[in-house]
């Protein structure tokens, strides 16, 4: 049943990319884009881990999980260096939530 969420979920954001680029002038350099920053504030919101545990790897594996993935990265730098953890906590991996348990 995971394997069939993930391939569902992971399927409607691809079309719902999809439907963007098509009905929209947006260049696929952007729509990655506005992914990447998606999943950064979902994940600043609290919103995207309760959708990761909810879809798994239908939501980890595209660019809003790598957008989280940043937040995360960006968050925890922050906690431990301050202000300069903005601009390093982008180049830390962070493990996945199954790890960390």
């Amino acid at each position: 049943m995971d394997y069939i969420k993930a391939f569902l979920i992971g399927g409607l954001i691809c079309a719902a990319v999809q439907i963007l680029l098509d009905r929209t002038k947006l260049m696929p350099g952007r729509v990655m884009v506005l992914l990447v920053c998606t999943g950064a504030v979902l994940g600043f919101i609290g919103a995207y881990e309760p959708f990761v545990k909810f879809a798994g790897a239908g939501a980890s594996v595209p660019l809003l999980g790598f957008g989280n993935v940043l937040w995360k990265g960006v968050k925890e730098a922050v906690d431990k260096n301050g202000f300069l953890g903005i601009f390093l906590g982008g180049f830390k991996q962070v493990p996945p939530e199954s790890a960390q348990h």
